[in-house]
């Protein structure tokens, strides 16, 4: 799904672009159209592999969580109650939650719609399960994506 909105987007880019004035990558279109969107296709197809498999390695089932992730995380909750009145602060979390990899920014996003870790109860989904990883490995990933954002809003607020 990714891949054909990118395809779709990039396509959208060019004529948008060519609205304004004369894009001569949109000359491959025009010519043969099927081997442009074939060929977008396959960039998209690999910028989202690279993207989605660059992580996968930290995934072992007997990875332990460094210190110094847990240290570094702390008490930090990218969804404070106080913090989230505040709309600038939803905005920034919003859009450090989409820069976050692929499958830290699919946990926050579950855990966002309190969607549980694990369950016992089989008719409720569950992370875990949803993402075919171990409850352990998807807390750890929680955890790392909650330090990313942590850090990035911090950085933001200063701004």
């Amino acid at each position: 799904m990714n891949i054909q909105e990118d395809v779709v987007d990039h396509f959208i880019d060019l004529v948008l672009a060519d609205r304004k004035e004369y894009v001569v990558g949109l000359d491959y279109y025009e010519v043969n159209f099927n081997n442009a969107i074939a060929s977008d296709r396959l960039d998209a197809s690999r910028r989202h592999w690279k993207h989605e498999n660059r992580t996968e390695e930290l995934g072992t089932e007997d990875a332990e969580v460094s210190e110094q992730v847990e240290a570094a995380v702390g008490s930090a909750d990218p969804f404070d109650p106080e913090e989230l009145d505040k709309k600038v602060y939803r905005l920034l979390l919003d859009d450090a939650i989409d820069s976050l990899p692929e499958l830290q920014r699919r946990i926050v996003v579950m855990w966002r719609e309190e969607i549980p870790i694990e369950s016992s109860n089989p008719s409720v989904r569950s992370i875990s399960e949803v993402l075919g990883k171990t409850p352990k490995t998807i807390a750890k990933y929680r955890d790392i994506a909650f330090e990313s954002l942590r850090r990035r809003l911090e950085g933001k607020e200063r701004v």
